[in-house]
């Protein structure tokens, strides 16, 4: 019978452990990685960013980040406050302001009839993106 107990302990503390690291850690690495992703995008492509050069691409890889972002933070809603993660408004917001960002990438041009504003505004969505998200998108 002893034995059967320490079996069945064994198995609850495995299954219990999983439990904990599938729902409450893997949500928070897996947002982390994507402010990881999406830093590195900005910081790698700053250039292209800041001066509003059109590309289809570059479009798509901020759309493609900001809704990564607004997924998984859906996981973590509860979990956000106990790991000092950013609200769930913080982030909707900051999904906003890189939602504006590609489309402001697609309106601007590299030609001379460009906007002169336009980088000023994806500057000041990158601000926000990075106070709201809390990573680094800039050599600031």
């Amino acid at each position: 019978m002893t034995m059967f107990a320490t079996i069945f302990a064994g198995v609850s503390v495995f299954v219990l452990g999983q439990f904990v690291l599938k729902l409450v850690f893997e949500p928070i690495v897996a947002f982390k990685e994507v402010q990881g992703e999406l830093s590195h995008l900005f910081l790698f492509h700053q250039a292209k960013i800041t001066n509003a050069y059109r590309t289809q691409v570059l479009h798509d890889e901020v759309r493609r980040i900001s809704a990564q972002i607004l997924a998984k933070k859906e996981a973590y809603r509860l979990l956000s406050q106990l790991f000092g993660l950013p609200r769930e408004q913080t982030v909707i917001d900051a999904c906003r302001a890189l939602n504006r960002i590609a489309r402001l990438l697609m309106e601007g041009s590299s030609d001379t009839g460009q906007k002169v504003d336009r980088p000023k505004e994806i500057c000041q969505a990158m601000t926000e993106v990075e106070q709201k998200l809390r990573v680094r998108v800039s050599y600031k």
